[in-house]
């Protein structure tokens, strides 16, 4: 591909200056070329990794509700910009089977969850989540520690409760009518 093209002066000399793309870390080659005369060199993307963001909330083993923020350091980096990766499982191994969550290159270092990115159990749940930076070379950080929250058991009315509350209420009504109908007979 052509990143840059440049005039050659009368002796042949030419300065072209592109900005790098962003690509995997490693040697890439870089091939210069009048047409007639070429000239291959190599150029080096740093292989670096970034550094691991630190964990900032939810605090450990603490209830949130959704929506809720993960929210970590921001990381900086010689290959800008960093995107974040951030994972939620049943599980501390993050095995495939338990990933509840996986969000890749995020441009901030947060997420908000919401009630339809995790389903809320009936009971309360503990789930675990990590997140890790990666630089502009595909440079991939370590993920940080594995963070532990308990999602807040959705509130669920019983059955018996709701029909309880409906008849009581039809019998507040009732009696309502009732004493306003007599009231209203004897005021005439």
């Amino acid at each position: 591909d052509e990143v840059a093209t440049a005039a050659a002066d009368t002796n042949g000399a030419f300065i072209a200056a592109f900005k790098v793309l962003i690509s995997k870390h490693g040697d890439h080659k870089v091939t210069a070329t009048d047409g007639s005369n070429t000239l291959e060199l190599t150029f080096t993307v740093e292989s670096v990794a970034p550094k691991t963001p630190t964990p900032l909330s939810p605090a450990m083993g603490i209830e949130v509700k959704p929506p809720a923020t993960f929210d970590w350091n921001d990381v900086t980096d010689s290959s800008n910009p960093v995107v974040y990766h951030l994972q939620i499982a049943a599980s501390k191994d993050f095995s495939a089977a338990s990933m509840l969550l996986e969000k890749k290159e995020l441009t901030v270092s947060e997420y908000t969850i919401s009630e339809d990115d995790l389903e809320v159990a009936k009971e309360q749940t503990t789930y675990y989540w990590r997140a890790r930076a990666i630089d502009a070379a595909s440079n991939e950080g370590v993920w940080t520690g594995v963070g532990e929250f308990n999602l807040a058991a959705a509130f669920v009315i019983p059955s018996w409760a709701l029909y309880t509350i409906i008849g009581l209420g039809g019998l507040f009504l009732f009696g309502l009518g009732y004493w306003l109908g007599r009231r209203t007979a004897f005021h005439y």
